[in-house]
C-alpha cells in the first residue's frame, strides 16, 4: 500500500465522520491515483463526498473495496475514448474492483443516503454495478471531461452535471441526513431507539426511509461504519494495539471486532494487517465493479 496514505489520513479517519468514504485499496501503486474531498464551503457538501481520478498502470488491476454506505458514479475512458459511465451500488462486504477495459476513470462518491432520483432504484444496485442512460446532461458532462486533461476543471464539470440532478424530497432528504450524521458522528454507536428520540420520529419510519435511500436499516449501516472505522485503524496496527482498536470503536471486547469484522468485511483482523492482502492477493475476492 502506498505509505502516503498512513500520513494523508490519520487525521481524517479518527477524527472526521468524512473518514468513511476512504478506500484504502485505491492507494496502491497499481494506480496514479488523486482524489479531493467537497468542502463545507461548497453546496455540494451535503450530497457529495469526494471526486476521484485513477489511471491504471498495468493493463489489468484488481483491488480491494470494503463497505462505506456510498454510491459512486463512475466515467470510464480507454485512450482518451469514452468507454461508459455506471452506477456503482454501495455493497454489504469486501468486493473487488477490476480495472481492464478502460486506461482512466473519473468518479464522484455520494454520501450514504443522497442517491439521486431517476439513476435507478438503490434495490437494484446493492452488491452490483449499473450503466447508466445518457441522456443530454451526461452527453454534455461526458463531452466536458473528456475535453479536459485537468483534474480540477474535471471536477467542477462534475458539481455542474450534480447541481442538475434531483434528489429526494426534502422531508425524507433530511431524516436521512440527520441519522446518518448521527450514526457517523457516534462511529457506529447509536440504537435505533436513540435515533427516535433525537429525530422525535418512530422507529419503524425512520427504519422505513432509510432503507429506502440507503439500501441498509440503520443497525447495519451503524455496523457497517464501525467496521469501517475499525479496518481503516487496523491499517496502523504498529501505533494501536488490536485491543485498544476494539475498544476505541465501541466494540465490547476484541473477539467481538473480530467476529464482526469476519461478518462484516468477510475477511479477519490478520487479513486487513497483511500488505500483500491489498496489493496482491485479492483474487479470490468476488468482483462487484468492471471497468
Amino acid at each position: 500500500m502506498n505509505t502516503n496514505y498512513n500520513d494523508r489520513y490519520k487525521k481524517l479517519i479518527l477524527e472526521s465522520p468524512r473518514y468513511l468514504s476512504c478506500q484504502p485499496g485505491y492507494f496502491t501503486e497499481k494506480l496514479n491515483y488523486r482524489e479531493v474531498y467537497v468542502s463545507k464551503e461548497n453546496s455540494l457538501y451535503d450530497v457529495i463526498s469526494m471526486f476521484y481520478e485513477a489511471s491504471a498502470y498495468d493493463a489489468e488491476i484488481s483491488i480491494p473495496v470494503i463497505p462505506d454506505g456510498c454510491v459512486d458514479l463512475v466515467v470510464s475512458f480507454k485512450e482518451g475514448e469514452f468507454v461508459g459511465i455506471s452506477v456503482c451500488g454501495t455493497i454489504s462486504t469486501m468486493y473487488s474492483m477490476r480495472v481492464s477495459n478502460s486506461d482512466y476513470i473519473f468518479g464522484m462518491r455520494f454520501t450514504p443516503g443522497k442517491f439521486p432520483e431517476g439513476f435507478t432504484d438503490i434495490e437494484e444496485i446493492i452488491d452490483n454495478q449499473k450503466d447508466m442512460r445518457i441522456l443530454s446532461a451526461e452527453n454534455t458532462f461526458i463531452k466536458e471531461l473528456a475535453a479536459s486533461s485537468d483534474f480540477s476543471e474535471r471536477v467542477k464539470a462534475a458539481c455542474r452535471y450534480v447541481e442538475k440532478i434531483s434528489f429526494q424530497k426534502k422531508s425524507k432528504n433530511f431524516l436521512v441526513r440527520c441519522a446518518m450524521d448521527y450514526i457517523c458522528e457516534s462511529g457506529g454507536n447509536v440504537s435505533i431507539n436513540k435515533l427516535s428520540q433525537e429525530l422525535i420520529y418512530s422507529t419503524k419510519h425512520i427504519e422505513e426511509i432509510f432503507k429506502e435511500y440507503t439500501g441498509f436499516t440503520p443497525k447495519y449501516m451503524g455496523r457497517l461504519v464501525r467496521a469501517h472505522r475499525a479496518v481503516m485503524m487496523l491499517l496502523w496496527s504498529g501505533q494501536y494495539s488490536k485491543t485498544d482498536i476494539s475498544m476505541a470503536c465501541g466494540y465490547s471486547d476484541l473477539s467481538h471486532m473480530n467476529r464482526e469484522i469476519k461478518r462484516i468485511m468477510g475477511i479477519s483482523t490478520g487479513a486487513v494487517n497483511n500488505v500483500d492482502f491489498y496489493n496482491e492477493d485479492i483474487k479470490h475476492i468476488h468482483i462487484v465493479y468492471n471497468f
